[in-house]
């Protein structure tokens, strides 16, 4: 006896009077998970390996550049009209966590090409809001990057929203150690270093230098860097 059925956001498998339930990668209208290969857009038909995803909304489009390569990676969406890109890469993508478990609308996630992650969790937390990471950067591990606080701040007196997220950019060639974070409404220049357990909560606007501390500031300038291909 075999048997398929959807409930409950699950999918039950029961074969020989044995079932086994597993939670749905896709539910609601219209989302979609496309591979992009050669400039051809394709749908995608199977598990990504290395790779767990979650959408729960409508209207959602998770778009993975060749090559790729993942490990221990995952992706939740919830909400409508989302968009993830991540950017095909000769490097591995590891322990990456692309965060939309907050049910809003409208956000953006976009990864560059050739970057590589050792150890990222990328939290977009805003309506309208959105989270860019340029080409041919590297990520350690531990980093934190959120565009909002998933909950509002008021001032007492005119009751307005006082931390209201939005972005986070970071451009081409940015190297952010590890244990660092990243807050909301920041922008980081193409071809800076990110010091070890920095916490940014500005702009910086000036590229090639060493960005540190917490909070964090220039602290080296006039510098370049390369990323380790045997790391």
């Amino acid at each position: 006896m075999f048997g398929i059925y959807e409930k409950d956001n699950h999918v039950h498998l029961c074969i020989l009077g044995i079932c086994v339930k597993f939670k749905k990668s896709l539910s609601g209208k219209n989302n979609k998970i496309l591979i992009k290969s050669n400039g051809k857009v394709l749908n995608c038909r199977k598990r990504i390996k290395g790779l767990d995803i979650l959408i729960n909304g409508n209207d959602n489009t998770i778009i993975i550049e060749t090559p790729y390569k993942f490990n221990c990676s995952r992706i939740i969406c919830k909400g409508n009209n989302n968009t993830i890109i991540i950017g095909g890469t000769k490097y591995g993508i590891n322990s990456l966590f692309i965060d939309m478990r907050v049910r809003k609308n409208n956000r953006t996630v976009n990864i560059g090409k050739n970057t590589k992650i050792i150890g990222a969790n990328l939290h977009a937390l805003s309506d309208s809001s959105s989270i860019e990471i340029g080409e041919n950067c590297l990520l350690s591990w531990g980093i934190e990057i959120m565009n909002g606080d998933a909950h509002k701040i008021y001032d007492m007196k005119t009751q307005q929203v006082i931390n209201q997220g939005g972005y986070c950019k970071i451009g081409n060639h940015v190297w952010i150690g590890c244990r660092s974070f990243i807050g909301k409404n920041v922008i980081i220049a193409d071809n800076n270093v990110i010091g070890a357990c920095s916490t940014v909560t500005k702009q910086f606007q000036e590229s090639n230098t060493v960005i540190a501390g917490t909070p964090a500031k220039v602290i080296k300038n006039c510098i370049e860097w390369d990323i380790d291909d045997n790391f």
